[in-house]
This record gives C-alpha cells, sequence and structure tokens, in this order.
C-alpha cells in the first residue's frame, strides 16, 4: 500500500486503520527516503524473527523444522477456531 506525503497527511486516521486491518505496511512517498509504516505487532514480529536467525543455533533449528514440515513430517492442532498444520 502506498500513499503520498500528502495524501498520508489528509488521511493519516484512515490510512492507520487499514495498516491494522489488512496487516500490510504503508510507504509513504516523500521527497528523499520514503517512509514505512507498519502495525506494532507486525514490527515486533519481524524483530523477533531477525533476532532468532541472528544464532546460527537457531537458524539450523529453524531449518530443519521447516525441512521436516516439507518431507511430510509434522502434526496438526487445534487453535482458537483455526486448524493448523505443524
Amino acid at each position: 500500500m502506498e500513499a503520498t506525503i500528502q495524501h498520508f497527511t489528509n488521511h493519516v486516521d484512515d490510512l492507520f486503520a487499514k495498516v491494522e486491518d489488512i496487516r500490510e505496511p504503508l510507504v509513504v512517498e516523500r521527497i528523499g527516503e520514503n517512509m514505512v509504516i507498519l502495525a506494532q505487532m507486525d514490527y515486533n514480529g519481524i524483530i523477533e524473527t531477525l533476532y532468532q536467525m541472528s544464532s546460527p543455533v537457531n537458524e539450523k533449528l529453524v531449518d530443519g523444522a521447516l525441512q521436516e514440515l516439507r518431507n511430510g513430517g509434522g502434526c496438526e492442532y487445534k487453535i482458537g477456531k483455526r486448524m493448523a498444520t505443524v
């Protein structure tokens, strides 16, 4: 999702609500470098992923788990109303 600085300034509340609702970053185009706005929960998730993947041990564990899933491993369990496959 993108907006000019003028559109952002005029519609900041609506744009914030949309970022939160659709969980997609907003790129604000401006003179100089563009800015990206995203929900804090999404930002926290990105930071946590970067932290976890910065450890070679964790990276190997995650890669191994993904490979196991690709090879048909894992199990299903219910989370609230949704079914998750892991």
